[in-house]
């Protein structure tokens, strides 16, 4: 199975501002649940890491490489669906 996850997952195993709970759970998902499917993240999350306080970057950088978590180029279909989302008025939170 191939799983995408966020910015949010990863940086739930780092984090020290939230929820203790969220943090378990994450670490319990990476262990029990990753094993044998590919990851990804997207090339925008490698972005965001870089930005991270020094720090959290490398605790992260570390994560992605123990996990093996594949970045996904961002495309020109990608990007142009988006768009259509947004001039669509598609509203993909609540």
């Amino acid at each position: 199975m191939k799983l995408y996850i966020e910015t949010s997952v990863p940086n739930f195993l780092v984090s020290e501002q939230d929820s203790i709970e969220k943090q378990k759970i994450t670490e319990q998902f990476f262990k029990e649940k990753i094993a044998g499917h590919e990851v990804f993240i997207s090339d925008l999350v490698l972005k965001e890491i870089e930005n991270a306080p020094e720090t959290k970057r490398d605790k992260l950088k570390n994560i992605i490489t123990k996990y093996k978590l594949q970045a996904l180029k961002l495309t020109k279909e990608a990007n142009n669906l988006a768009e259509e989302y947004l001039k669509e008025g598609i509203k993909i939170f609540n």
